[in-house]
């Protein structure tokens, strides 16, 4: 396939041949499957032989149709089989040694081209101006249609899509990258406005990001945060060169993904996970502190009591208690922590109590 690809691109027939490397390795099966039934049979021509019939000539027969078809002319295809024949025999003469199977398979590749191409050319003489008029018409309406139809998933596609050529110039932008970023946001605008305005610019954020690409590359993937109409969202951008082996086609097809939401769900996991981890610590905290500050607070409750009023020490146990109060309040936020919240200390962060855990009774 590589090798007529090569003479393909050589030659320039790939401007009218297909991009896709299916399309290539399919013509070659057909040949090859053609060949392979062929070769038992008696190849050798003959003038009073049929050549409608046969492996070969039906082969040769039925590309001319498709061919035909397309608009693709007589002399366009014999000229592109000359170098898919020559291709063949350049697979023997280097795929096998030189001696007698050598020559005999040549001669058969040879015999069976020469059958394909009087089968190709039987069926494209024998047809009438007119009806390869209409074969052309009716193909034609098939190929809008198709066209249409891959027209209309592009624009119904839901992520925003631009479509650039080599020269990083815009070939189409689909509806919803016209709905985040165009200046019209009806389905096919800028498809079908070609040629009647400006050819559009690439988008500014793509500017800094496109020549830096290694050429090598085919597929790239960033984030990014873009102003929308929609306001600022955060997208994943995906560039991919397009899947082109003619080289007709050398631009990129640019995707966004919006991940704002995205984002937002991980942000608020990780902020429920963090708050899960201090509410445990705070109610560890909290269970251990409570049972000892209890003690603390009984027993200087009973010293107050027993002690005379005006003893000094009166004071002391006052501040106690009252400290002992702050810390039972403190407590009390702990396990009313309900998001994670931090403030500066020293050269690092603590939790904010009093921000992660509103007044209830205040709001109650």
């Amino acid at each position: 396939m590589e090798r007529i690809l090569f003479y393909a691109k050589k030659h320039n027939y790939s401007k009218y041949s297909s991009t896709l490397t299916e399309a290539w390795r399919l013509s070659i099966s057909g040949i090859s499957y053609t060949l392979i039934l062929s070769c038992p049979n008696e190849l050798e021509l003959s003038p009073d032989e049929d050549y409608t019939i046969g492996p070969a000539a039906s082969f040769g027969i039925l590309e001319a149709r498709r061919h035909r078809e397309r608009g693709i002319s007589l002399a366009m295809f014999l000229g592109l089989l000359k170098y898919y024949r020559q291709s063949y025999m350049e697979l023997i003469e280097h795929g096998i040694e030189p001696g007698l199977y050598r020559d005999k398979y040549r001669i058969k590749v040879e015999r069976f081209f020469d059958r394909m191409e009087l089968g190709f050319c039987t069926e494209w003489c024998s047809q009438s101006e007119n009806t390869k008029m209409l074969e052309l018409q009716t193909k034609n309406r098939e190929v809008i249609n198709e066209k249409n139809r891959y027209l209309t998933i592009f624009e119904t596609i839901h992520a925003p899509v631009v479509l650039i050529n080599e020269e990083n110039r815009v070939e189409n932008y689909n509806h919803a990258w016209n709905e985040l970023f165009g200046e019209s946001s009806i389905p096919g605008s800028t498809y079908y406005s070609k040629g009647m305005i400006p050819e559009k610019e690439i988008p500014d954020f793509l500017e800094n990001i496109l020549p830096g690409l290694d050429q090598s590359t085919t597929d790239y993937t960033l984030e990014k945060r873009l102003v929308t109409k929609q306001g600022v969202k955060l997208f994943q951008i995906r560039i991919k060169k397009m899947l082109d082996i003619s080289d007709k086609y050398r631009g990129m097809v640019i995707i966004l993904n919006d991940i704002t939401d995205l984002e937002k769900a991980e942000k608020d996991k990780i902020q429920k996970e963090k708050i899960e981890g201090v509410l445990e610590m705070a109610g560890a905290v909290c269970h251990e502190i409570n049972q000892p500050l209890q003690v603390v607070l009984g027993q200087t409750e009973i010293i107050k009591m027993i002690t005379d009023e005006d003893a000094p020490i009166q004071k002391n146990l006052d501040t106690i208690l009252s400290q002992t109060g702050k810390m039972g309040e403190i407590t009390k936020k702990l396990m009313n922590i309900t998001r994670y919240e931090t403030k500066p200390y020293l050269k690092g962060a603590i939790i904010n109590i009093d921000k992660a855990s509103p007044d209830r009774s205040a709001s109650g």
